[in-house]
């Protein structure tokens, strides 16, 4: 189980940069278009906030199991699970 939990978390890890590395590239391109054409930025703000939304979720969720590590988190979930 702990294995399983560690891949989820270094593949949430791993979208978290894919995510960075997104919005980055995004937002240098549409800088870059505004530049060449001295248009407006043309920023889509559904996937931005979607991007944004994706990268602080991955943030936090990487932050807590790096604070309380992966042990610590199943003995409080097999603490739970007996109180009930």
């Amino acid at each position: 189980m702990k294995i399983i939990l560690e891949i989820f978390l270094i593949a949430s890890a791993l979208f978290l940069y894919g995510c960075i590395a997104y919005v980055v590239f995004f937002f240098a391109k549409n800088i870059y278009l505004a530049i060449k054409n001295k248009k407006d930025l043309e920023l889509k703000p559904f996937i931005l906030r979607m991007a944004v939304g994706a990268m602080l979720g991955g943030l936090f969720v990487y932050g807590v199991c790096n604070q309380l590590r992966i042990s610590t988190i199943m003995g409080l979930l097999r603490d739970i699970s007996t109180q009930f």
